[in-house]
C-alpha cells in the first residue's frame, strides 16, 4: 500500500516523464531526418517508457496515478526560463538525468513500499540511462 505523499511523489515522477516524452517528441518532429532526429526519437521513447514504469509501479502498489497539472519541467521553466537553443535543452536534460533522476531512482530503492518486486529491473532498463 502507498500513502498519500508517496502516491503524489510517484505521480509527479510519472507526470514529469510524460512531459519529457511529449517535449522531445515535438522537438524531434521539427528536426530534419538524420542522426540527431533518430537520437531524439529514442530519447522520447525512453521517457515514455519511464512514465509507463511509474504507472505500473503505482498500480502494483494498489493505487491509481494522480492527474497532476505541474511537472519538473514546468518548475524548471518557471525558475530559469526557456532554453534558447538545442544545446541548452540537451545540457539541461543531461543535468536532470544525472543529478535529479538518479537520486529519484535511488530513493525508491531504499523504500521497499515504493518499489514492489519486479517494478524496476535490468531487463526493463528503467533507470539505466547512465
Amino acid at each position: 500500500m502507498v500513502d498519500e505523499n508517496e502516491l503524489w511523489i510517484l505521480s509527479f515522477y510519472r507526470t514529469s516523464e510524460i512531459s519529457g516524452a511529449l517535449f522531445f517528441g515535438r522537438l524531434a518532429r521539427t528536426m530534419k531526418p538524420g542522426e540527431i532526429q533518430r537520437d531524439m526519437t529514442k530519447h522520447f521513447s525512453d521517457e515514455s517508457m519511464h512514465a509507463w514504469y511509474w504507472t505500473a509501479c503505482i498500480e502494483k502498489l494498489g493505487a491509481h496515478a494522480l492527474k497532476l497539472e505541474q511537472s519538473y519541467q514546468d518548475q524548471y521553466l518557471a525558475a530559469a526560463g526557456l532554453p534558447v537553443n538545442i544545446m541548452e535543452v540537451l545540457a539541461i536534460t543531461q543535468v536532470f538525468e544525472k543529478r535529479v533522476a538518479r537520486p529519484i531512482w535511488r530513493s525508491t530503492e531504499k523504500r521497499p513500499t515504493s518499489t514492489p518486486k519486479g517494478s524496476r529491473n535490468s531487463s526493463t532498463g528503467a533507470g539505466e540511462d547512465d
